[in-house]
């Protein structure tokens, strides 16, 4: 409901990806690479796209169904968490699925789509996948595990390239034969190919990024911190990820997941192998993250760590499973309590996102719903004419209403503006757009001109020196928002 009437961040990230999901499926142009990381011109892999081909092809490119399918797998999840174990530990099952779809954090990451958001149901497949392999031992297990490892990487690489080499010495710790994890390799390599293809084209163009990035030849990620620095900052990272299960204070959520660990370590024998294996590989997981990241001496983003609540989340439910066996009815009626209340509080904190009415609009200039009336404005004042548009956003290239002009003008106005641009006899930033602006209306010689700029509050002088580009035209309508986009019609001066 709070996401309804495009209520949602379409942002450039947001639009770029749109943009991409479109030469696949309007023009049939496949892709090798995907969305671009922290690092400028290193790339993930294509999965992400290719996820979300689905929904936008059964839309016709709806941004709104990339919201509802990213909401849809975050339903998903914890169905398969409650069938994966259901069998086998029905308080574990139900314990770890009801945090998972109580979690404060996740409605977060649920109501706008980007290629970070899917990681906490990413990881969850990831977990599901690697304890079915440690359960089964099999070749088919082995393959799909590294398959996931690998495929979670495409999503955020920063947080998915923990999954594999942990897999891996998981693997060994448990003792399993070097011949039933070697399927591993094969499913993770498969992930790879697009990228090796990719790299191979562009004379691995990629990988010395990348180098020149970590030997600190560039500083793509800012300054980097001391070694002590940096194990300090990612300690401090890890402990803010562990909040977010229930509706408590971050201090008491830190003190119940310690008291949970310090619990099951200590009745460690006692726990049956599910839960024991659920245990110890959450934890194991989040020791094997924090010396991962020792090499890394930059402050890790937030959103890098989305999916750091799941180990979490296993072991509180773990803890909470054990302690619900315990034979004292009190403690039994606290558990539920608690339940209720996380489930109540849950439910009044998100209910606050729902718009009262249809009046009640975003601040947030980057909403969809605000970009898609600065584009009604324009269709509206142009009365079916033709017509040139520019626009300018502080990131420079105007993805969203790049997409805005061709799938929504399209759709509810019947044609495409004559020009679509940030400026004129700038270099192609969005590969072939022509070859979709099929049906542009021309604007004749003396064309209607629309601007729509939005407010830059970092560089003011960059957006007067964008407007000052259209001083030989006169300004015959303006509309402001009160969320800092400007809309405006320009003609010849008389």
């Amino acid at each position: 409901m709070p996401v309804l009437n495009y209520n949602f961040p379409f942002t450039m990230d947001q639009s770029r990806d749109m943009l991409d999901i479109r030469q696949i499926v309007v023009s049939l142009h496949p892709t090798l690479i995907g969305p671009t990381t922290s690092i400028n011109g290193v790339f993930l892999g294509p999965f992400y796209y290719y996820f979300n081909v689905i929904p936008y092809f059964l839309s016709g490119g709806d941004p709104a169904s990339l919201v509802y399918w990213n909401i849809l797998w975050y339903s998903i999840a914890p169905l398969a968490i409650f069938f994966a174990f259901y069998k086998k530990d029905k308080i574990l099952s139900l314990a770890l699925s009801s945090i998972f779809l109580m979690s404060t954090a996740f409605f977060y990451s649920a109501r706008y789509f980007w290629s970070a958001n899917p990681m906490p149901y990413v990881t969850t497949f990831y977990f599901l996948s690697l304890l079915l392999f440690i359960f089964k031992r099999d070749k088919k297990s082995s393959f799909l595990s590294g398959l996931i490892a690998g495929l979670s990487m495409q999503f955020e690489a920063a947080f998915g390239i923990l999954f594999f080499p942990f897999l891996l010495v998981y693997s060994l710790f448990k003792k399993i034969p070097l011949k039933t994890i070697f399927p591993s390799f094969v499913g993770f390599f498969i992930t790879l190919i697009p990228q090796i293809l990719f790299e191979f084209r562009h004379g691995f163009i990629m990988s010395k990024t990348f180098i020149s990035e970590v030997s600190g030849k560039s500083q793509i990620l800012g300054e980097k911190l001391s070694f002590l620095e940096a194990q300090v900052s990612h300690i401090k990272s890890f402990i803010e990820f562990g909040n977010g299960a229930f509706t408590i204070s971050d201090f008491i959520s830190r003190i119940l997941l310690v008291f949970a660990i310090a619990y099951l370590i200590i009745n460690f024998k006692k726990l049956n192998e599910l839960r024991r294996e659920v245990f110890l590989t959450a934890i194991l997981f989040l020791f094997f993250g924090l010396i991962f990241y020792s090499w890394y001496l930059h402050p890790l983003k937030g959103w890098y760590l989305l999916g750091l609540r799941i180990p979490y989340f296993l072991i509180l439910a773990v803890f909470i499973t054990e302690i619900s066996t315990l034979r004292n009815l009190l403690l039994k009626a606290a558990i539920l309590g608690f339940f209720v209340f996380s489930f109540v509080n849950t439910f009044i904190i998100h209910s606050q996102y729902i718009p009262e009415n249809e009046s009640v609009r975003s601040g947030d200039k980057s909403n969809l719903r605000n970009e898609i009336e600065a584009i009604d404005w324009v269709y509206t004042k142009a009365q079916t004419q033709g017509f040139k548009a520019y626009n300018y956003i502080p990131s420079v290239y105007d993805f969203p209403y790049q997409y805005l002009y061709w799938w929504y003008g399209t759709n509810k106005y019947g044609y495409q503006p004559e020009t679509v641009t940030y400026l004129d006899n700038v270099p192609e930033y969005i590969k072939d757009n022509d070859q979709f602006y099929t049906k542009k209306k021309s604007a004749g010689d003396d064309p209607l001109v629309f601007l729509i700029y939005e407010k830059d509050d970092e560089r003011p002088e960059r957006l007067k020196a964008w407007l000052g580009s259209f001083t030989h035209l006169c300004s015959t309508q303006k509309q402001d928002y009160s969320w800092g986009t400007t809309v405006e019609l320009r003609k010849k001066c008389n």
